[in-house]
């Protein structure tokens, strides 16, 4: 796991799509273009995971190290061919780069002996260590990297290095693509020697073998710490093909920076930008200052009045008609009128031109609104689109739900039961006694001691019948007809007393 600091140190340079549409203008630069077979260049590389790049880089160089022995140097044993990623094994074969690269139909015949020699002399520390093939190499580069050829300061001054203003414009050309497709660096005006062959050599003609020094770059790169990661998009493009899950990715990453080889500085490239041509406009000082030299000539020049010169009173002078051109009391000089319509003529010239440069400015800052309203607008779809594709990929992922068809028949069974139950009528339903009034209620409570419960029917039943006398009887009856008399005139008056 990469901490921080770590990911901070190694940030991730993604590749730059080559726009092509300028090289019909440069037939010989088109030419070499298609000789080295660079069309893999020209296509949009797509989208890449900053996670999945970083696994990839710290997988390969956890195995290399792993499979050496513990004092041998990584850097300096042969390239890995595979390398496994969150559990698949990713092939970095040259012949899989090369497929990538060119097509999986595509057979291309190289013969890059020529180039390794030139190669292997500075990766092999032997630019340094002798002096005659450290000549050679030299004037083999300055013979086609720079204008001056042998004679460049680059044969007699080697250790100044190469820059990148001394370079033809082809070998601009071919630095543009070796610094952002083969060997990423951040650069640019100064080369390397190993960048300088690829460079020399893509500029002679000479055949290269790109998959072979893609892997070097990845092998290099691997084993440092502070550089950056080149070819995400590549190697991310290689692991999702291989079936490497990216769905729960953090967010992918779409590369959208370009190289245009039109935008070249240089003056032997003919489709580079350039300053607009200086607006015409007629000549006007010219014109006014020779119209009042001449106009000086022809009229004298008004006299200088100081304080300290005295003023003529003469008469002479002060009869002399005084003329239009002459130049009053006041200092101000009077021009003539046709002057003044010249004047007016050259300055609705040169509004007019003004007008046409404004028109002409606004319509190019609405159409450059318009192209990039348009980009945003294409960079938001674009980013919609990722996060459709990302939930796609995570729904696809996530595993189906299993349904247990006997448990859930049970659970039916056993809630239709329990509906059954609650809408079943009960087995026994007492009955319901009848409700008494309200006033008999109020008065039974309040003389329920003076009542006596009533004789059952039975008990009425079991008894014997007596021979009591008929004065018992009325006794009794009286004693009863009077009690029942009392208790009507107590119930009345409480009910009185309740009304009132």
């Amino acid at each position: 796991m990469l901490t921080e600091k770590e990911k901070i140190a190694r940030l991730v340079t993604e590749e730059h799509r080559v726009l092509t549409g300028s090289l019909h203008t440069m037939p010989d630069i088109h030419q070499l273009f298609q000789k080295h077979k660079c069309e893999w260049m020209a296509p949009s590389p797509g989208a890449f995971g900053e996670e999945r790049v970083r696994e990839f880089y710290a997988s390969y160089a956890a195995t290399l190290r792993g499979s050496i022995d513990r004092r041998s140097k990584p850097a300096t044993q042969a390239p890995l061919t595979a390398t496994l990623v969150h559990g698949f094994s990713v092939d970095i074969s040259e012949t899989t780069i090369r497929k990538f690269l060119y097509g999986p139909s595509h057979t291309l015949p190289i013969n890059t002996t020529k180039f390794d020699y030139r190669w292997d002399i500075i990766r092999s520390g032997a630019f340094q260590r002798n002096a005659d093939q450290r000549e050679t190499l030299l004037r083999w580069l300055a013979r086609h990297l720079t204008t001056d050829g042998e004679r460049a300061e680059l044969v007699s001054s080697p250790h100044l290095g190469i820059k990148k203003s001394t370079l033809t414009f082809v070998a601009k050309l071919f630095w543009l693509l070796v610094r952002n497709w083969v060997s990423p660096t951040q650069a640019d005006n100064v080369l390397t020697w190993d960048c300088t062959v690829m460079v020399a050599a893509l500029v002679a003609g000479m055949d290269i073998n790109f998959a072979r020094i893609l892997i070097a770059e990845i092998h290099k790169r691997a084993f440092k710490a502070t550089t950056t990661l080149p070819f995400p998009c590549f190697i991310f493009h290689l692991c999702r093909d291989i079936g490497v899950p990216v769905w729960h990715c953090e967010k992918l990453v779409q590369a959208t920076k370009t190289l245009d080889i039109g935008l070249i500085r240089d003056e032997a490239n003919k489709v580079a930008p350039r300053r607009e041509p200086p607006v015409e406009v007629p000549p006007l000082g010219a014109d006014l200052v020779a119209d009042v030299e001449q106009k000086q000539g022809e009229e004298p020049s008004p006299p200088v009045i100081t304080e300290d010169a005295p003023i003529s009173h003469s008469p002479v002078t002060n009869q002399a008609p005084i003329s239009s051109r002459s130049t009053p009391s006041s200092g101000f000089v009077i021009v003539p009128l046709a002057r003044v319509q010249k004047l007016e003529a050259q300055m609705a010239t040169l509004l007019e031109h003004m007008r046409l440069w404004m028109q002409r400015s606004i319509v190019e800052s609405e159409a450059r609104m318009d192209q990039q309203m348009e980009h945003m607008m294409d960079q938001k779809v674009q980013v919609v689109h990722k996060f459709l594709d990302a939930f796609e990929l995570r729904v696809l992922e996530r595993p189906a739900t299993t349904v247990d068809v006997t448990t859930l028949q049970k659970e039916v069974e056993s809630l239709c039961a329990d509906i059954t139950g609650l809408f079943a009528p009960p087995e026994t339903e007492p009955e319901s006694s009848p409700t008494a009034p309200v006033d008999n209620t109020v008065l039974g409570a309040l003389f329920i001691d003076e009542m006596l419960p009533p004789a059952s029917s039975r008990h009425v039943r079991k008894c014997p019948r007596s021979s009591q006398t008929s004065d018992d009887t009325e006794a009794g009856r009286d004693r009863k007809r009077h009690r029942q008399e009392h208790k009507e005139a107590r119930r009345a008056s409480i009910v009185d007393e309740a009304m009132h």
